[in-house]
């Protein structure tokens, strides 16, 4: 499996530099075992996701292969695979780690990456929108006020409320 994923990011990483040659885009970044790695795709219409540190990666990476090993009653127990997973962490050599803190820096990359698609994205929609909102205003904007709610009376007067039953 991991072999496959070398050579997949081997083939990429020869794609990408033909692609560079001829004057293509790069979206991606040198990953850990100093392959370039291409982000996932992205087209900006909801916020990026954060990037992880290299412990989440390790347990998004190792998580099923864990709960594979365990009975099927053990998998549900949250608090046996999480320790689990910190165990096999710790047990991890420097070398072992430096690799996971790679993928780090490469989750990092990824994120400003689609950080900076999202934010022009989003530039672009509200330079549109305020554009049209500008030319459909006469005159000074007005904000509204607020109308405060009334608070609920209960049938008691005392203040306290009775919960209604739940239909069952």
């Amino acid at each position: 499996s991991r072999e496959t994923r070398l050579a997949a990011a081997a083939e990429k990483s020869k794609k990408r530099k033909a692609d560079e040659d001829e004057g293509g885009n790069a979206n991606g970044a040198i990953g850990p075992e100093g392959d370039f790695v291409e982000f996932p795709e992205y087209d900006g219409e909801e916020e990026p996701h954060e990037n992880k540190k290299a412990f989440t990666l390790f347990c998004k990476a190792t998580r099923r292969e864990v709960k594979n090993s365990l009975s099927p009653s053990s998998r549900k127990n949250k608090d046996s695979v999480n320790g689990i997973l910190k165990d096999r962490w710790y047990a991890l050599t420097s070398d072992e780690k430096q690799v996971w803190k790679g993928w780090e820096v490469w989750d990092a990359k990824r994120y400003e990456y689609q950080s900076g698609i999202y934010q022009k994205r989003n530039q672009k929609k509200s330079k549109s929108s305020s554009s049209s909102s500008r030319s459909e205003a006469s005159g000074p904007s007005i904000p509204k006020k607020s109308i405060p709610k009334k608070p609920k009376k209960d049938s008691l007067g005392d203040g306290l409320s009775i919960p209604k039953k739940k239909k069952s």
